[in-house]
């Protein structure tokens, strides 16, 4: 069913604001400081301050847990992309993220690695937060829309 172009496109910008949204509360989990949780203080910058990496010392997130960042890779490879008229996707751009979230087997040691879930428990957590973001992207569409057509009149 169409709704016509005006609310597919203030769909549209809502589910841009949703997915955006996400997408910066997804780089907040990875980039955490594990033993803290204060965002934007991951592994690497615990290394650097120290002046070794923590990794030797045994600090890795246990199963169930975020992943802590030894890097900001899986962090940097967020992206936000429009599949289709009203579908958004918030996600990375690299493999292991999913293999991360769900598990896998290591071929290197031969062994499970288990779940180190940070996106579903990152989108649970954010509900209402993502809902806002969406609503205030709808909200926006709409003011342009005022906008442009006052500037026309």
């Amino acid at each position: 069913k169409s709704f016509g172009p005006r609310t597919e496109a203030r769909a549209d910008a809502g589910i841009m604001a949703a997915t955006e949204f996400l997408k910066s509360e997804l780089y907040l989990t990875l980039t955490a400081h594990p033993i803290s949780g204060t965002p934007g203080v991951g592994l690497k910058d615990l290394s650097i301050a120290v002046g070794i990496e923590l990794t030797e010392l045994g600090l890795r997130s246990q199963a169930g847990e975020s992943p802590y960042a030894e890097s900001y890779d899986l962090a940097n490879s967020l992206i936000v992309q429009r599949v289709k008229p009203w579908h958004g996707i918030t996600g990375s751009s690299l493999e292991y993220g999913v293999h991360l979230e769900h598990g896998y087997w290591n071929v290197h040691t031969n062994s499970y690695v288990e779940p180190r879930p940070w996106m579903v428990p990152t989108f649970n957590r954010n509900r209402r937060r993502i809902m806002t973001a969406f609503k205030r992207g709808v909200k926006t569409a709409e003011l342009t829309e005022r906008v442009v057509k006052a500037a026309h009149v």
